[in-house]
């Protein structure tokens, strides 16, 4: 008896996902980094990633009680199963529930092999 393959739910604004469930995008250190801590853009003037909780960035924050590897495992478990995915352009946007909180991983998926891009938590805290 063979196992099931996962499969992706339907993209919200066509086209299909360019990886499976079994080989999403790594989550690596330098965009660990941008989504936790951020980065200065356009001169400093704003502000790019800085999710972390007490980042102060003005932007979402995962809760205090996680630390950086539950928010790896978060946007990792996110990126193989999704509760909607939702294609803007050459951006997926994968949405779902990870350990009660609801969060959004951005994909690039069209220019070279996909790459997230950022990852951050829906519901406003700070």
């Amino acid at each position: 008896m063979t196992a099931r393959r996962r499969r992706y739910p339907k993209v919200k604004g066509g086209g299909q996902v360019p990886f499976t469930p079994e080989n999403p995008p790594p989550v690596t250190d330098e965009t660990l980094q941008h989504i936790i801590v951020g980065a200065p853009i356009k001169r400093g003037r704003s502000w790019s990633g800085g999710h972390g909780a007490g980042a102060g960035k003005g932007k979402s924050e995962f809760p205090k009680s996680w630390d950086r590897a539950k928010i790896k495992s978060a946007i990792e478990q996110l990126l193989v199963s999704p509760d909607e995915i939702q294609r803007r352009g050459s951006t997926l946007f994968f949405r779902g529930r990870v350990f009660g909180e609801p969060i959004e991983a951005r994909v690039r998926a069209r220019h070279g092999p996909p790459q997230l891009w950022t990852a951050y938590p829906l519901s406003p805290r700070p």
